[in-house]
């Protein structure tokens, strides 16, 4: 009976009365096979697309044909490449295990390059340049495959204490503590949150425990950047990108670079869009608009949540001030600065400053222009830049004329108008008014209906030269005025000025 092989690694399993005198040879080329499953070596490789790694020679023979490099179960690959190389594990009927590092150096100049292992036309395994990894055969035969052995590996606890890269997807289903830089060039999903924690000997410092970083194979050119998205599972299985925070630059000249951060939320189920920036100058700009809110322990003060805020490099001088701009949108993409609100100051001297409120408005597609001035001495302007008086009007003011409706009993409100039309239908009394405000000027007119001959009385808080009330003029269509002047809550001054018609 002849000597027989293993299957997997060749092994010679001497038959029974083989080999008498001659058995040790082949014992030790055995443990020869032994020694170099628990051992290394390093290979190299030619420059080629293709390799083969040999466990065992499909029809072993006796001695040191059976010693392959396939044998080693930690290989190092070096040599010099100008492509991937493709290395199948063969024979396809033998089932091992191999922890394979990719050392390999470019001969070209698009390099490194990976590794791919085949055993069959099953799956294979790539090792990119200069990376590990632990591999098992199945032996299947002509369908044989190479599986990565730590897949899905699961770790109730892991520490890096070096650099980590992560080039797929990796799930955390507990704790990942990295003491020094990792690196996630795939999806890094831990699903029992995330913490970044970093220390120095600083106090009043800040430090960034979580840096994202963005690069491109290409040049860079203004707009690009890096982003955090913040995604909510809505309902069952479905996840949605609700926020997004990004920082985008505005300009990549070298020394000049400009970044804006901007923030995108989802609305009605759209993907989420710009709401609000930050430009590289400060400046905020909020699609949805700006609610400033501020909160302390006063019940009777006034606090302000929004501070407008000016300030200059040089040195201020009388004229310098802070403002507030009004931006409409007029048509599409066309947007004017319809009104400003300016507080200016007219002195800067310390401790006596003066500052002066402006109110601009656009007219005509021109420049918004003051239209309006409230002094620091409390003088109002009305188109007028210097105000001599408390009110100061360029033109003309208008007071409405409220219609009183005519009944027996008459009460104007003084709240609502302060000049007033009636036509009487009836004999009237006219009441003493509501809402009466001391200083208030103005005329009711006092018209005959077409019947005429219609009479009014007055209520207490109306008083007329010499204690005598007016009588109207009772011919039809007839017209009298009554002026007045409120001198108090319950004293109006008044004189008619009778037959105007």
């Amino acid at each position: 009976m002849a000597s027989s092989f293993t299957t997997n690694y060749g092994f010679e399993e001497i038959a029974t009365g083989e080999q008498s005198g001659t058995w040790g040879d082949t014992t030790n080329f055995n443990y020869d096979i032994l020694d170099r499953i628990a051992s290394y070596k390093a290979v190299a490789l030619s420059d080629a697309s293709t390799a083969t790694l040999t466990v065992r020679e499909a029809s072993p023979g006796a001695g040191t044909e059976n010693l392959q490099d396939g044998m080693f179960r930690v290989i190092k690959f070096t040599g010099s490449l100008s492509q991937a190389c493709t290395i199948t594990i063969a024979p396809n009927t033998t089932t091992a295990w191999f922890i394979f590092e990719n050392a390999t150096t470019d001969a070209g100049s698009s390099g490194p390059y990976s590794l791919v292992f085949s055993q069959g036309s099953g799956a294979d395994v790539t090792l990119q340049n200069g990376k590990n990894v632990a591999v098992y055969c199945d032996g299947a035969g002509g369908g044989a495959a190479v599986a990565n052995a730590l897949n899905d590996l699961q770790i109730a606890t892991l520490e890096c204490t070096g650099a980590a890269a992560i080039d797929g997807a990796a799930t955390l289903g507990s704790t990942l503590a990295v003491t020094s830089t990792s690196t996630f060039t795939g999806l890094a999903t831990a699903s029992g949150g995330v913490t970044a924690a970093k220390e120095d000997s600083g106090t009043n410092t800040v430090l960034t425990p979580v840096t994202v970083q963005r690069t491109s194979s290409a040049t860079p050119a203004a707009g690009i950047g890096a982003g955090i998205a913040f995604t909510t599972e809505t309902a069952a299985a479905n996840n949605e990108i609700g926020s997004v925070i990004e920082s985008v630059t505005t300009d990549v000249t070298g020394g000049a670079e400009i970044f804006d951060i901007v923030f995108k939320n989802m609305t009605a189920g759209a993907t989420a869009a710009e709401v609000a920036r930050v430009t590289g100058a400060g400046v905020l700009s909020a699609e949805g608009g700006v609610n400033a809110k501020k909160e302390d322990s006063g019940t009777t003060t006034v606090i302000s949540p929004l501070s407008v805020t000016r300030t200059s490099s040089g040195t201020p001088a009388a004229g310098i001030g802070a403002g507030l701009d009004f931006v409409v949108e007029t048509a599409a993409a066309n947007n004017e600065i319809g009104a400003v609100l300016k507080a200016i100051t007219t002195d800067v001297s310390s401790t006596a400053e003066d500052f002066d409120l402006t109110f601009n408005l656009m007219e005509g597609g021109s420049t918004a222009a003051e239209k309006m001035r409230l002094e620091s001495n409390g003088n109002l302007g009305i188109g007028v830049a210097d105000p001599s008086v408390q009110l100061h009007i360029a033109k003309s003011s208008i007071a409405d004329i409220g219609t009183l409706t005519s009944a027996t009993s008459i009460t104007p409100d003084f709240a609502a108008n302060q000049n007033f039309t009636v036509t009487l239908a009836h004999n009237a009394a006219l009441e003493n008014p509501s809402n009466v405000v001391a200083g208030q000027t103005g005329s009711i007119f006092v018209v005959q209906d077409g019947t005429g001959s219609r009479t009014m009385s007055y209520g207490t808080s109306w008083e007329f030269p010499a204690g005598t009330a007016p009588t109207l003029t009772t011919t039809a269509a007839a017209l009298d005025r009554i002026d007045y002047i409120v001198r108090s809550a319950t004293s109006i001054q008044a004189v008619a000025t009778l037959a105007y018609a």
